[in-house]
């Protein structure tokens, strides 16, 4: 008998993880395991079993990580790598027990994520303006100078986005 696989794309912001996690949780359930992410919010499932799994999202970028010891680690703990999507690591474990297993126990590693991902926002933003002010006009049409100011709105909105996510977590 053939795996059954379905494909899927669903945004999720990256701010948004807990409710990728219960969407994902929520597939499980429905008998759809995830197998593979892939760019830009793709997702493949396989028919399995339902059953209740957990899924979490952690963020680690390529940047001086050694990748084996940090899914180690994970592992060591009984979480099983699905996978990583632009910097975004995935993992699942059974639902044991009444409380759902987390992989941050306390506030202060959940912010630190946070913080790791608002970095890289940070960078962004002075990257896309530095065209706009530097290059030549007769080499700027208006199209350009409108896509930048885009990328720009959404690099900022983002930064917005995870500093109320940060002082969410800060009040909790």
């Amino acid at each position: 008998m053939d795996e059954e696989i379905k494909k899927v794309r669903k945004w999720f912001w990256v701010w948004d993880d807990d409710k990728e996690e219960k969407w994902l949780r929520k597939k499980a359930n429905e008998g759809w395991q995830l197998s593979k992410v892939g760019l830009i919010n793709s997702y493949e499932f396989q028919r399995k079993e339902t059953r209740d799994t957990i899924y979490r999202i952690d963020y680690k970028d390529g940047y001086n990580l050694k990748l084996d010891e940090y899914l180690q680690v994970f592992e060591d703990s009984g979480w099983e790598h699905i996978g990583e999507m632009s910097g975004r690591h995935y993992f699942r474990t059974l639902m044991r027990g009444e409380d759902e297993p987390e992989i941050y126990t306390d506030n202060e590693s959940k912010i630190t994520k946070y913080k790791s991902i608002l970095a890289g926002f940070y960078i962004f933003i002075p990257l896309f303006l530095f065209p706009i002010i530097f290059l030549p006009n007769s080499t700027k049409s208006i199209g350009f100078v409108v896509f930048v100011i885009i990328l720009e709105l959404f690099f900022i909105f983002s930064v917005i986005k995870l500093s109320t996510r940060i002082s969410q977590i800060k009040r909790l």
